[in-house]
């Protein structure tokens, strides 16, 4: 099976105050699949510009 994913989503502060969004996609085919994802925040929030990779496998 083959699938294509397309994420966002958008974090309301939490306890340390830190609003951020995330856009991100994945791709699915046979017992493998791939994600990545952008974060994208206020230069106070320590995880601002980052990315993030998955791999997983299924059996």
């Amino acid at each position: 099976m083959q699938m294509i994913a397309v994420r966002g989503g958008y974090h309301v502060a939490d306890s340390h105050g830190y609003d951020y969004g995330t856009i991100g996609a994945g791709l699915r085919f046979m017992h493998l699949e791939l994600d990545f994802s952008y974060l994208f925040a206020a230069k106070k929030c320590p995880w601002r510009n980052t990315y993030q990779v998955g791999v997983g496998l299924y059996f």
